[in-house]
């Protein structure tokens, strides 16, 4: 995956101790700390104030991280509850380059422009000895991981050693370079240190005293140099590439994998401790994580609970937009089910809805943090400051027709209406209701404006001038979750906590029809563009299809293992789209759907269905075995009408031509490079 959120280049990143998480640090000053399965952040970025940050460490328990900053500061974070306030430790007089935590997190060593290297307490804080010997500035350091070794290398183009335990200096030079050192690095066995300095990195064995390797790059400085955790190979940082070496007795080291993702240069490339991935960090702004097995970004499946809340597709069907409980919006390429930009951040709150304009030029988004917000959707960058006024909690929001409008419903019992030219509210007052505003929806001839309520009622107010239209409907014991007009503006449809369909005449004020069919409350309710078909989502994890005219249903789409929060038709009404609590989005043919017998079984064909019950392997209909898929990955497998899965936790299972593994006994044809 490819992780953005910094808007500075990326200096230095460092994986826990349990390779749940990175950190890293920017030169815009910013401390942050990112989920490895999901690419996500999981707290505020952390700031001290002291300038770029040039290099970040975790603790070996996990528990704080520690970064080195421009200004000269060590800052020390607890993990545990995400102290807003560092630990700030003073004593360098230049920018601090490196800093790293002893295996038994008793000390923090820094390297400073200022030509020394401190010891510090991580208990106390307190400085615990000041090491001098370098004539230049000290560009790195690093402990052995049996701990009784600590090593600096510096631009005076030594690399300095010294015992731990009493910070003593170690009189031998273990390099003597014609260029600076730029990272260092012990083998997991504390016997070889790997030293980077321009274009190559030597291999030293400590108890020889002997190089016994030279490993050569393009000619630029190796910032970064990192052994395996099972030290059969090493990873260089240089340039903007990532160098995987492997090591081999009594052979020369080959070069394995460029890994050339990066658009400029690589400061920093660690593995993770399970040695299967590798971190970048770049000037690019970007964090990636590859695949330490081969040349590919590495594709693991996302554990973080990120349910949609709403989704929304383009008017030319190319993008669907999602918005997600972890304040995120997406958006999808509707062809491939992958991320077509990077998430939208700026919500600190859930999304509870996002509209995409009749234009196809913007997205809008409604948050519980009381504002909505505008995007470009071609570029996925903000448009203006985000829209305020609202007291309480956002729910919904819809563009007029002609995407001069934006309205938004709140619990604060308000509908507000903005213009998306000048971002300012609409000449007269919030149109108020009876209770909190649950959904709200303009008419397609975008003269009328109708809002549902937590207590029942439906308003319906003139567009333009905010006056009401029509008598208010009601609906007594009932929240209203979701409404619409119907493509001629002559109905409205509305679903709600009573697991009823209604269609009400806008004119009269009376209800027409019920859809009666779902078993849980509705939370989500469209028309189809021709107006002939209904479709409705429910808590009961269920898409249903309608007939218009009759409230007769005609197909149950299963597959969701969550409520479905959200539906949109597709401009041409042939395909449907669902997002669920489930973390996923759905891609539904409707042609395929009504083909389908609504007599409530499950729709996983009969092969996937076996799967499940014989340990994730799929069954043919003679019994025989046809391929094996984690059971835990089977929700995310399209299955007829369902045409595409896709979300954070998006699984995808194909064959690689290359390399695809076969034969009758699972277990001898197994490899740990096999492709699914």
């Amino acid at each position: 995956m490819t992780i953005t959120g910094h808007d500075e280049g990326v200096t230095s990143v460092a994986y826990s101790p349990d390779g749940a998480l990175i950190i890293s640090g920017s030169e815009n000053g910013t401390t942050r700390i990112w989920d490895t399965r999901t690419g996500e952040q999981t707290t505020s970025p952390l700031s001290s104030g002291d300038d770029a940050v040039m290099s970040v460490a975790f603790s070996p328990n996990g528990k704080s991280l520690a970064s080195g900053t421009d200004s000269g500061a060590v800052l020390v974070w607890s993990v545990i509850g995400w102290q807003a306030n560092a630990q700030r430790l003073r004593g360098h007089s230049g920018a601090v380059r490196s800093v790293a935590f002893a295996p038994n997190g008793y000390l923090l060593a820094s390297a400073s422009q200022d030509k020394t290297v401190r010891l510090w307490r991580t208990d106390t804080g307190q400085n615990h000895a000041v090491i001098k010997a370098h004539t230049k500035a000290v560009n790195v350091v690093v402990f052995s991981l049996d701990g009784l070794l600590l090593a600096s290398g510096s631009e005076d183009l030594t690399v300095q050693l010294w015992h731990t335990a009493s910070a003593q200096h170690i009189a031998e030079t273990f390099c003597e370079s014609e260029h600076p050192i730029f990272s260092i690095c012990f083998s997991s066995d504390s016997s070889i240190i790997a030293i980077g300095s321009l274009g190559t990195v030597t291999l030293w064995d400590l108890q020889t005293k002997t190089n016994t390797a030279t490993l050569r790059a393009q000619q630029n400085p190796i910032r970064s140099v990192r052994f395996s955790p099972g030290g059969q190979s090493i990873a260089l940082a240089v340039g903007s590439d990532i160098c995987l070496w492997t090591l081999r007795q009594d052979a020369e080291p080959a070069v394995s994998i460029v890994l050339d993702g990066h658009t400029s240069d690589v400061n920093c490339a660690v593995f993770s401790p399970d040695g299967f991935c590798i971190s970048s960090a770049s000037s690019d702004h970007s964090i990636r994580i590859w695949d330490a097995s081969s040349n590919q970004i590495a594709a693991q499946p996302a554990i973080a609970d990120s349910e949609v809340r709403s989704v929304a597709v383009s008017p030319e069907a190319g993008r669907i937009v999602s918005g997600s409980s972890d304040h995120s919006v997406r958006v999808w390429d509707a062809r491939t089910g992958e991320l077509a930009l990077p998430p939208l951040l700026g919500h600190t709150e859930e999304i509870s809805s996002v509209s995409i304009s009749a234009d196809g030029h913007l997205i809008a988004s409604a948050s519980w943090d009381r504002s909505v917000r505008l995007w470009d959707l071609p570029s996925g960058e903000p448009v203006g400051e985000p829209l305020h006024g609202h007291e309480f909690s956002v729910t919904a929001v819809a563009f007029a027709p002609d995407a001069r409008w934006i309205a938004s419903a709140s619990i604060d019992t308000t509908v507000r209406i903005w213009n998306t030219g000048t971002l300012q509210p609409a000449d007269y007052d919030p149109l108020q209701c009876d209770s909190a505003v649950l959904s709200v929806a303009f008419s397609p001839d975008g003269q009328l404006l109708a809002a549902g309520g937590d207590e029942g009622s439906i308003h319906i107010w003139n567009a333009e001038t905010g006056r009401s239209a029509y008598s208010s409907m009601q609906v007594d014991d009932v929240s209203i979750r979701s409404i619409v007009f119907s493509p001629d503006s002559r109905h409205i449809l509305c679903g709600g906590s009573d697991s009823l369909g209604r269609i009400w005449t806008v004119k009269t004020g009376q209800q027409i029809l019920l859809l009666r069919g779902h078993t849980l409350p509705i939370r989500s309710v469209i028309y189809s563009p021709n107006g002939q078909r209904i479709c409705t989502a429910s808590d009961d994890q269920t898409v249903r299809l309608w007939d218009t005219s009759t409230a007769a249903p005609i197909a149950i789409l299963r597959g969701h293992k969550g409520m479905v929060t959200s539906v949109a038709f597709t401009p041409d009404g042939e395909s449907i789209v669902s997002g669920s609590q489930d973390t996923t989005i759905r891609l539904w043919d409707v042609s395929a759907a009504l083909l389908e017998p609504s007599n409530g079984r499950d729709d996983y064909p009969t092969a996937l269905s076996s799967a499940t019950r014989d340990k994730g392997w799929l069954i043919g209909p003679s019994g025989e075995l046809l391929v094996w898929v984690p059971p835990e990955y089977h929700q995310y497998l399209p299955a007829p009408p369902c045409k595409m899965v896709t979300g954070i936790r998006r699984i995808v299972a194909a064959p690689d031509d290359n390399d695809w593994y076969h034969g009758e006994t699972w277990a001898s044809c197994w490899s740990r490079n096999a492709t699914i």
